[in-house]
């Protein structure tokens, strides 16, 4: 056991672990996974954004960045221009300088892009997206239409509110759900018509406070009703004032519902979370198509012998410790946002279509560069091998990059979703803090006793008033298409402002941690006297309330 040099918890090193550092020739983390998980998220911003001028054009564009940050910020268009050459801000390595403090030197003078998008169409307010097209408040999503603050969203029509979803159409409140329509608050389901607050159901049409339902239509907490039945309930689902005790109803048939140890589908030897089609993977969440990763969330299509990835990874090869990589990316250690086919890329920022890169930033379509300064390929490998070895003296080689290297306060960050902060704690971790979050109090237009109740009573007008968030008290806004698909599936407006909205959700779901548990079942016809046997690594706490059952209890317990 290794106590984290961060949280100062103990964490586990396991041989399989070790047999990757040796190979790959990194030293052991010195952080535990969750802490060494929060500091490469911390690394990027995905829903913080801010009105500024290009740096090099000056014209207004949405940027990732404040405008008062210390870095020079370029607008897409003249980002992936070739009116500038990031090889022309190349330094020599300074030996008795530490590696970080010379790649900081190298952040504040190379120019960052302002968003990271992607073929996106009317579509301003997004970042980390691709494909998307009229959207609003979307991260980390492709190929969505009409939606509008999702996370991790693919392939959506019409949708709004929403994480890790995908192919869903007219669709609200969403976690973990797929090739649904027309439903809301679904959590886990898939295949879902008309349904309303349900949990791990699929392939169910007109289905309302129900769990662990599959093929079944008509139903309301498990039981069969008429049509008539669910039709005086949807019509309820036009009052705010419903819809907020509807919630908390939503919670509590949730937790009283048979849960699975863990979602795997077509797993084999995967301990996880929301992983489908993986081998041989190891603490890995929301991921799909994995072969032998350890430490990852987000890893997609075909990524295979990596750890310590945080998001994004398609095609993901024999990397380490990396944040937002992808792209068919090979062999790239402590690196952040690197992708199309980065390989042998070390240490380096925002770089595309380049290979054996060392602490480098925005360069595309290069090789053999160390801070940006270009070198024959054996002038390269000489003095790449001195800078491991001054690294290693100097204990820097092996770690991400640290917090007061993040482009963004805490507060601005990724991580601020995943595991929040108090400012006080996240400067006593060495991140930096953002004191002027682009937000307001108190100058909402509207009361909300002056809104109405019902959607079907509530106009357009209410899409050019300020409103104030019921939790938080943050300042917010409808936007037009916003009400206009809220209007189309009869729900009411939203009292929450998005930021809160977005924790609710993430809240729902486990932490991406695990417990060593014992299946909860009881029941005799299930081939075991008394309590199962069995036992498994799973995201429920051992205090938690579920009941959680191993797979072959599960599945015998399935409607």
């Amino acid at each position: 056991m290794k106590q984290c040099l961060q949280c100062n918890k103990e964490f586990q090193i396991f041989d399989e672990d070790r047999e990757f550092y040796r190979k790959m020739d990194v030293p052991e983390p010195t952080l535990c996974p969750q802490c060494r998980d929060m500091r490469r998220w911390a690394s990027g911003n995905d829903l913080t954004l801010y009105k500024a001028a290009c740096d090099l054009c000056t014209k207004e564009m949405i940027s990732m960045y404040r405008p008062n940050s210390p870095y020079t910020v370029y607008c897409n268009t003249c980002w992936w221009s070739d009116k500038w050459d990031p090889l022309s801000f190349g330094a020599d390595y300074d030996f008795p300088r530490p590696f970080f403090d010379q790649f900081r030197d190298l952040q504040l003078r190379v120019p960052r892009m302002a968003a990271s998008v992607f073929n996106c169409e009317n579509s301003p307010y997004v970042n980390n997206c691709g494909d998307m097209k009229s959207c609003y408040m979307c991260t980390s999503c492709g190929f969505c239409e009409d939606s509008y603050h999702l996370i991790w969203g693919e392939q959506n029509k019409d949708c709004a509110d929403a994480f890790r979803a995908a192919r869903n159409e007219l669709c609200y409140e969403l976690i973990n759900t797929d090739g649904s329509y027309r439903s809301g608050w679904l959590y886990q389901c898939g295949g879902m018509n008309d349904a309303y607050f349900c949990y791990d159901c699929r392939n169910c049409t007109k289905c309302i406070f129900s769990t662990n339902l599959r093929n079944k239509t008509l139903h309301i907490f498990n039981k069969p009703v008429s049509e008539q039945e669910y039709r005086a309930f949807i019509d309820t689902l036009k009052s705010a004032e419903r819809v907020k005790e509807y919630r908390k109803t939503w919670r509590a048939v949730m937790q009283k519902a048979m849960h699975k140890f863990a979602d795997l589908q077509n797993c084999e030897n995967v301990v996880g979370d929301h992983v489908r089609s993986s081998v041989n993977s190891f603490a890995v969440f929301d991921s799909d198509m994995c072969e032998n990763v350890r430490y990852a969330s987000r890893m997609l299509s075909g990524s295979k012998d990596s750890m310590d990835i945080s998001s994004y990874g398609y095609g993901c090869d024999a990397s380490y410790e990396g944040y937002g990589l992808g792209g068919g990316v090979n062999s790239c250690f402590f690196t952040r946002q690197c992708f199309r086919g980065c390989a042998e890329v070390f240490y380096s920022d925002l770089c595309s279509d380049s290979h054996d890169l060392f602490g480098s930033i925005c360069l595309r379509n290069v090789s053999f560069c160390i801070l940006n300064k270009k070198y024959t390929e054996q002038e390269y490998r000489t003095l790449k091998e001195k800078i491991v070895a001054h690294m290693r003296e100097t204990g820097e080689y092996g770690e991400y990059f640290p917090g007061s290297l993040s482009p963004f306060g805490y507060n601005e960050s990724t991580a601020m979703l995943y595991y929040p902060l108090s400012k006080e704690e996240a400067l006593q971790r060495g991140y930096s803090w953002n004191d002027n979050m682009p937000e307001t109090k108190g100058k909402e237009t509207i009361q909300w006793s002056a809104v109405p109740d019902r959607i079907d009573e509530s106009d357009e007008s209410i899409t050019s008033q300020i409103l104030a968030c019921e939790k938080c008290e943050r300042n917010y806004k409808i936007i037009k298409q916003e009400w206009r698909l809220l209007k189309k599936l009869g729900l009411p407006l939203p009292r929450r402002c998005p930021l809160c909205r977005h924790a609710e959700r993430i809240g729902l779901r486990n932490p991406a941690q695990f417990w060593h548990c014992r299946c909860m079942c009881e029941k005799n016809e299930h081939d075991h006297a008394g309590r199962c046997p069995i036992q498994f690594e799973t995201t429920y706490a051992p205090d938690r309330p579920e009941l959680v059952y191993c797979e072959t209890c599960y599945q015998k317990e399935v409607i």
